[in-house]
């Protein structure tokens, strides 16, 4: 909930740019909660921070819309290559990694046919408009997942100190 209240804010070029480390919490959840309790964490979690961020209804429409896309995207790929079960190994830190890239994609996608779609921007540019800040974000943020999951894994305990290493992280941006 924090990431979308609180998103790291990049400026480039006279504009600004909301970045989430999320790939980093579906990587956890997905490895660590059935596919369903994944996809309502994070509709749960959008849906809230759109009340209280105030966002318009068209708005929240497109953005829960957007988030349950792109985690259905993502779960389907863990759950076709690996589906979590029992212990974690590397196939499933794998499948992890490709579902949090492909999350991301779908993510970046679908804004950017959003904002070419209205006129904002244009579709190249709303899609590789500050790449390298978000692939940079995508591993800091699926490394810290990965090592959260395992953590979790073996101690469900830990699940509570999961948040502390993604908030350290946003604050030394």
């Amino acid at each position: 909930l924090a990431n979308w209240v609180w998103p790291i804010l990049m400026y480039s070029d006279g504009s600004s740019q909301a970045h989430h480390l999320s790939e980093g919490i579906f990587v956890v959840l997905a490895l660590v909660t059935p596919p369903v309790g994944t996809l309502e964490a994070f509709v749960v979690a959008t849906v809230l921070a759109q009340v209280i961020r105030r966002r318009a209804v068209v708005k929240s429409v497109f953005n829960v819309a957007q988030i349950v896309i792109s985690v259905s995207a993502g779960l389907a790929v863990v759950q076709l290559v690996a589906p979590p079960g029992g212990r974690l190994g590397i196939p499933h830190l794998a499948a992890a990694l490709l579902g949090a890239v492909v999350y991301s994609l779908v993510n970046s996608l679908a804004l950017a046919v959003m904002l070419a779609s209205t006129g904002i921007e244009r579709w190249r540019s709303a899609l590789l408009d500050g790449i390298q800040i978000r692939a940079l974000l995508l591993v800091a943020s699926v490394s810290l997942g990965l090592v959260a999951a395992l953590a979790v894994s073996e101690y469900p305990l830990a699940a509570f100190l999961v948040i502390l290493p993604f908030l350290a992280f946003r604050q030394a941006l």
